[in-house]
């Protein structure tokens, strides 16, 4: 079957709002408090965002879009990484989901998916120090900023996530690097993939420091889980059509 311009349009569109209808069904899952449903309904959005991201990674979807351009080994690499941190992404999210179902391993679930979404970030970050080499230290400046305000407003949301708290902290400035380093690519050599790159990691930051504050804050309102879960998936959305534009 020949790939059009067309047909891959209508694919990640259908993707992406199958994601984010997934995420609702998801929502009201977490919402009655049936988490096996939940755990399934979370891995399917995930996927979806995995399939966006191999799709853009795709040499015969890039030459559908744009015929004759040739793709550079930067940008096979870039996506390659981009992709799979997509997929560390949902195996993250699965783990997380698995720790209300087994609720006697939660610490132990609540660990490996922070560790799984904190090496899918390295490798944002590796895709991102490639396409702007030169911008390493802005990103790291931006990024002590963004965690200096991230840890004032857990202070002031009272957030105390007990023997996780030094690797939250280390966890939120992996995130925090990462977002200002996207923010510092798009500024340094604006484009639209890089544009899409950094909307994307700010709602990454958004999305973990509203996850802290709900999970180990004082903020338990069912709109704050909804907070967490609508910036995450369109962070990770706006990720994976970043790829496309390579």
């Amino acid at each position: 079957m020949q790939i059009t311009p067309l047909k891959v349009w209508i694919a990640s569109v259908g993707l992406t709002l199958l994601c984010a209808a997934l995420c609702r069904v998801y929502l009201e899952c977490c919402r009655v408090k049936d988490h096996k449903k939940a755990f399934w309904y979370k891995g399917a959005a995930g996927l979806c965002f995995v399939l966006l991201g191999l799709m853009g990674m795709s040499g015969s979807v890039k030459c559908a879009l744009s015929p004759g351009v040739y793709c550079s080994r930067v940008s096979a690499d870039f996506a390659r990484m981009i992709a799979a941190g997509l997929g560390l992404g949902l195996m993250g999210d699965q783990l997380l989901a698995l720790r209300f179902i087994y609720g006697k391993y939660e610490t132990q679930f609540f660990a490996a998916g922070t560790l799984s979404f904190a090496f899918g970030h390295i490798l944002y970050i590796c895709a991102l120090s490639m396409r702007a080499p030169g911008i390493l230290v802005t990103g790291l400046a931006i990024g002590l900023a963004v965690l200096a305000v991230s840890v004032v407003f857990n202070c002031r949301k009272d957030t105390n996530a007990g023997k996780m708290q030094a690797p939250g902290m280390l966890y939120m400035a992996i995130v925090a690097f990462m977002g200002a380093l996207a923010v510092s690519v798009a500024i340094h050599a604006p484009s639209v993939p890089a544009t899409l790159f950094a909307l994307g990691g700010v709602c990454f930051i958004v999305s973990d420091n509203l996850l802290c504050v709900y999970c180990f804050g004082s903020d338990r309102r069912f709109g704050v889980n909804i907070g967490v879960h609508a910036t995450y998936y369109a962070a990770q959305l706006l990720i994976a059509w970043s790829v496309f534009f390579m």
